[in-house]
């Protein structure tokens, strides 16, 4: 009687719609990607998709004018940069934008929630994290690029926490802060340098201040970027906690919006 009911029970429980196979390589909740639409990219494709239903679960939607201004910035600096050249089409630019910013506003809906403590942070992050891999699922060979519920965990996984992302390498928790592209207006970059120490120590006083945790973590400069390592990635969370806030406050400043990076 238990086997009949058993599989009673298997019979009637709901079958996936499809499975990843070369043709689909990933499933994103009730969507199947196929190769074509993945490209050479898969990793950004799905993690446009990820970001997107996101911001959608939360009621966030792009303003024209806010990418209307991204728009005509990218095409400013083309013009005006000899040698420049932006290899994106006009569609490519716009799906690039709308997702830049889409992560930002979503950025600040997280960090709004979370209030001012990194380990709320952290907990916000991982919860939004577990969900997007329990959505996902790959085929064996992309599961080296894309963290898949079907899939073992690689062994040098990244997962986003606030403006960055943080891996995991063996046995450290590792993250980079680009001073220029989160500090610095991008209208400016351009055509001005800035002196990245005034920068990192913008960084680093927020993070000894309001994240002290992440004291503990190793890091090093070079050029423009702060390079971190962490021996728990509470610690790695804690420095992207402070980096991020910073960035918050530095945009407001900014004479186009921030992209997370795609202008």
């Amino acid at each position: 009687m238990r086997r009949l009911i058993i599989l009673a029970v298997f019979l009637c429980w709901p079958a996936p719609a499809s499975a990843q196979t070369a043709a689909t390589p990933v499933i994103l909740g009730d969507r199947a990607f196929t190769a074509a639409e993945l490209g050479r990219f898969p990793a950004g494709v799905v993690h446009r998709e990820w970001i997107a239903r996101e911001a959608a679960a939360r009621g966030i939607v792009v303003p024209e004018a806010m990418l209307a201004a991204a728009m005509t910035e990218a095409a400013r600096q083309e013009a005006e940069h000899a040698g420049y050249v932006d290899a994106r089409s006009p569609e490519e630019l716009r799906a690039a934008l709308t997702t830049g910013i889409q992560q930002e506003l979503l950025t600040d809906a997280l960090i709004a929630g979370a209030g001012p403590d990194p380990r709320a942070f952290e907990r916000v992050y991982a919860t939004l994290n577990h969900r997007l891999r329990a959505m996902t699922r790959c085929t064996k060979q992309l599961a080296k690029d894309i963290v898949c519920a079907n899939q073992p965990t690689p062994k040098y996984a990244c997962s986003t926490f606030g403006a960055h992302e943080i891996c995991r390498g063996p046995g450290q928790w590792e993250l980079v802060i680009d001073v220029y592209t989160e500090l610095v207006d991008p209208a400016l970059l351009l055509t001005t340098e800035p002196d990245p120490n005034p920068l990192f120590d913008r960084v680093l006083r927020y993070m000894r201040k309001h994240a002290p945790a992440a004291r503990r973590c190793f890091y090093e400069t070079d050029d423009w970027r702060l390079e971190i390592i962490c021996d728990r990635r509470s610690e790695a969370a804690a420095f992207a906690y402070a980096a991020t806030r910073v960035h918050q406050k530095a945009k407001q400043t900014w004479t186009i919006p921030a992209t997370s990076g795609a202008l």
